[in-house]
């Protein structure tokens, strides 16, 4: 679907890479795509690429400024024209604005109001008759920003202190961005990108079971306000906003589009109840496209990826939205139909390569079981491990070399 997208639109919008993870709530990666040609290039984009995530970082900020309490969907922001220092930012397209709820100002993806934030976010750090100066105030909002983003486990890159830094001009992994993600689908709880959920020993011994030897999954943001997030911001991105392209019919999807300046980047990062998924599109070089926004080809491309993710499943809401929900027993695609979403429908039977694969693991699992009893009789074995993973697209996993 990644390569379809830059085949059919990448010509148009000077867009000749893209990347794509997709993952569940708990973390485990289903499936990775780090480029269109693994043949030409193995760097791996989503897991080794640090890009600026524009507006798709803002999730951050929103969290930041609901956990002091002091907003909510409906709290009155102010989107007007806002300098700190001698940084000025200006909304996409050079559109001003004014007052209005924090929800619509996500929906519209405002850059002033995320610097309004960030100011506001700081001031609640200090006595409410001791307020900064707002370049002060900012900073200290900033130092909160990424203190979310931390506490969330899952950002790695250096987050850089400047004024810009609530618009997403930091880098960042796609890894940690879906990993960040998690965590907004799950209810706040701690949720690393992994793979591997069992390793066995050459004698077929379980020496690391996911369950047993993972970390916990421990809870690093409230579960109240990431419910907050999920059902009263979020999940507009999606329904009212610049996210209108990743919706599915009859799933609830939440997410953040982001744009970086002169379209250089352009991704979606979104969730359901099942899955979590990012969806990068851009240039190895860093040069620009042509006008390419997040809401297009990667919320587009995000779309065609999940419709296809969810056909035959159980669907679950994300964390805290209840009021919309599917129904404890709806499914998406059953054999028959494909339940209004469209898309490619997955097959029924197994491919020739899956059960060529599978037939290897089997073979595996004898040899392993001959060679037990061999060693109970004293023949000498070969030793190896056997790994169990979620990746059911693995298309980077060669050493990485430097971009093309």
């Amino acid at each position: 679907m990644i390569e379809d997208a830059l085949r059919q639109f990448g010509h148009q919008y000077h867009a000749t890479q893209a990347a794509t993870m997709i993952a569940d709530p708990t973390g485990l990666v289903h499936a990775v795509v780090g480029g269109r040609d693994y043949g030409r290039s193995q760097f791996n984009r989503a897991v080794n690429a640090a890009r600026q995530p524009g507006s798709s970082f803002k999730p951050f900020v929103y969290l930041s400024a609901v956990l002091t309490g002091k907003f909510h969907a409906n709290t009155t922001v102010n989107g007007a024209s806002i300098c700190i220092g001698n940084w000025c930012p200006h909304n996409f397209g050079g559109a001003g604005a004014g007052t209005m709820p924090m929800v619509v100002a996500l929906e519209r993806s405002l850059n002033t109001v995320a610097a309004w934030l960030s100011v506001q976010i700081g001031r609640a750090q200090f006595p409410a008759n001791k307020y900064p100066g707002d370049w002060i105030a900012a900073k200290a909002g900033r130092a909160k920003i990424v203190e979310t983003a931390r506490a969330m486990g899952v950002i790695h890159t250096p987050l850089e202190d400047t004024p810009s830094l609530p618009l997403g001009a930091d880098d960042v992994k796609m890894v940690d961005m879906v990993s960040a993600n998690a965590v907004f689908a799950n209810g706040g709880k701690w949720a690393p990108a992994f793979a591997a959920i069992e390793v066995r020993n050459s004698r077929g011994d379980v020496i690391y079971r996911r369950e047993r030897d993972g970390q916990p999954h421990k809870q690093v943001i409230p579960a109240d306000k990431i419910a907050e997030m999920n059902d009263t911001l979020l999940k507009h991105v999606v329904t009212e906003g610049t996210g209108k392209r990743a919706a599915l019919e009859g799933v609830v999807v939440a997410g953040k589009t982001g744009t970086t300046n002169e379209s250089r980047n352009a991704w979606f990062n979104g969730f359901t109840g099942n899955y979590v998924g990012s969806v990068w599109f851009g240039n190895d070089d860093n040069s620009p496209t042509n006008g390419l926004q997040g809401g297009q080809l990667p919320a587009q491309a995000w779309h065609d990826i999940m419709v296809y993710a969810h056909q035959g499943i159980e669907l679950k809401n994300p964390y805290g939205i209840e009021d919309d929900a599917p129904g404890k027993d709806a499914t998406v695609a059953s054999s028959g139909g494909g339940g209004g979403l469209g898309g490619p429908q997955r097959p029924t039977t197994l491919s020739k390569k899956t059960g060529e694969a599978l037939q290897g693991i089997e073979d595996m699992i004898r040899s392993v079981e001959r060679e037990k009893r061999a060693e109970t009789l004293g023949a000498p074995t070969n030793a190896f491990a056997t790994i169990s993973g979620g990746a059911r697209e693995a298309a980077t996993l060669g050493k990485p070399v430097k971009a093309d």
